[in-house]
C-alpha cells in the first residue's frame, strides 16, 4: 500500500506516480511479473471516490501499469489488487486500524480460551503452534518496517513502538534491499516503464 503516512497531502500526480513505483516495487522484489494495482475508494464503481481519487484513477488508467480500478477496504484483505494506492492520511489510518483490528481479535481469542472449559483449553494447547503462527503473520515485529521508496538510497521505516525483534527484522529487510539493489532495480523497472506507451502495457 502506497502511501501509508509519508506524504499526508498528495495531489493526484503523485498518487499515480505511488502505482507506477508500486508495481515496480513488486516486480523486482515481490517477483510478481503483471502486478494489480488498484486506487483505494468508498466503492468499486469508477464514478466513486472523492475529486482525489477520481482524477488520479483517470491519470492511473493512463499509465503503463496493470490499473485494475477502485478497490473497497474490505478489498484490501482480498487481494483484489498487489497494490494499492491512496494517500498517506488514509493509508496511515487504514494501517492503524487494521493493526488494532487483528489485536483485539487476538485478544478475543485468548480471552474465550480463559474463560472456557478444560475441553477448550485441551484443544487450545492443540492448535497452540497453529496459533503462534498466525501470531506471527500478524505481527509487526516479523517484518520490521515498510520501504520508502521514492528515495534514492535504502530507508526502512519501523513501527513507533518498535522493540528489539521489530528493529531486527527491519535491518534484516535493510541488509536484503541492498543485497538486491532493490532502489536500482526499482529505477530500472521505472524508467523502461515511462519509456512504455498505455498500448504496450
Amino acid at each position: 500500500m502506497l502511501d501509508c503516512g509519508a506524504n499526508v497531502d498528495c495531489r493526484p500526480e503523485w498518487l499515480a506516480q505511488f502505482g507506477v513505483m508500486g508495481s515496480a516495487y513488486a516486480k523486482a522484489v515481490l517477483g510478481i511479473a503483471d502486478p494489480k494495482v488498484g486506487i483505494i475508494s468508498n466503492g468499486e464503481e469508477r464514478v466513486k471516490g472523492n475529486a482525489q481519487a477520481i482524477e488520479a484513477a483517470t491519470l492511473l488508467d493512463r499509465a503503463p501499469i496493470n490499473f485494475v480500478g477502485n478497490v473497497e477496504g474490505k478489498g484490501v484483505f482480498e487481494n483484489v489488487a498487489d497494490v494499492c494506492v491512496t494517500d498517506g492520511f488514509v493509508g496511515n489510518v487504514m494501517l492503524k486500524l487494521s493493526e488494532g483490528a487483528a489485536n483485539l481479535i487476538g485478544e478475543i481469542v485468548v480471552e474465550e480460551i480463559k474463560r472456557g472449559g478444560p475441553l477448550t483449553k485441551v484443544g487450545a494447547g492443540l492448535v497452540r503452534p497453529a496459533l503462534r503462527r498466525v501470531r506471527d503473520k500478524l505481527s509487526y515485529d516479523s517484518y520490521g518496517g515498510a520501504p520508502l521508496l521514492g528515495l534514492r538510497g535504502n530507508c526502512i521505516v519501523a513501527h513507533g513502538r518498535a522493540k528489539r525483534e521489530a528493529i531486527r527484522s527491519a535491518v534484516r529487510q535493510a541488509v536484503a534491499e541492498v543485497n538486491e539493489d532493490v532502489v536500482g532495480r526499482i529505477g530500472e523497472l521505472v524508467r523502461v516503464d515511462a519509456l512504455r506507451t498505455p498500448t504496450e502495457a
